[in-house]
């Protein structure tokens, strides 16, 4: 999801941590694919100016999700990098998500 902090492609805020931008950025991203809404999430990715990876590979998933009758989606765990490094300042989001 989110690359962000001092050496990656965003720079959060004046006052607001890495961590706490990547959170708040890849949850506007992560509300789209719940919705399995592939416009909403590319909209979203590039109005917001959220630095996720994959996101023509993600797109493209919930186009086939819906095509195939994919009915519901359900995040299994989100976290980031800071979260097992404890650093703040420069973090990768990660969110494992499952359609079916």
């Amino acid at each position: 999801m989110t690359l962000c902090g001092r050496v990656d492609h965003q720079i959060p805020p004046r006052g607001m941590a890495a961590h706490e931008f990547a959170i708040m950025q890849d949850r506007k991203a992560i509300k789209a694919i719940l919705a399995l809404n592939p416009a909403q999430l590319y909209m979203t990715v590039r109005q917001e100016q959220v630095s996720m990876c994959g996101l023509t590979p993600t797109t493209s998933t919930l186009v086939a999700a819906k095509e195939l009758g994919g009915k519901g989606v359900e995040i299994i765990s989100y976290s980031t990098s800071g979260d097992v490094t404890k650093d703040s300042e420069t973090v990768v989001g990660y969110a494992g998500i499952l359609i079916h």
